[in-house]
């Protein structure tokens, strides 16, 4: 629990550090992520409702988000 918050802390402290365009750029990848996550986990439980047991489903969850952020920031930062 005590490393989460260390964690925390200093992705708090990056993110204070940067200047303007790169918090912008990091809270719409963020942003993007957080919508992709959110659409695996509505669909993942949808899956698990209907019957079908996927074993895993935190990673996947996780995994989607992180892709989406990283796919994100990219298309973001093109611009």
């Amino acid at each position: 629990m005590t490393s989460t918050l260390w964690i925390v802390r200093a992705v708090l402290r990056h993110v204070r550090r940067s200047e303007d365009y790169q918090r912008l750029l990091m809270l719409q990848g963020l942003a993007g992520g957080f919508a992709v996550a959110m659409i695996a986990s509505v669909t993942l439980a949808f899956l698990e409702i209907a019957g079908q047991r996927i074993d895993g489903t935190g990673w996947l969850i996780y995994g989607a988000g992180m892709l989406g952020w990283i796919h994100t920031g990219a298309i973001a930062g093109r611009r």
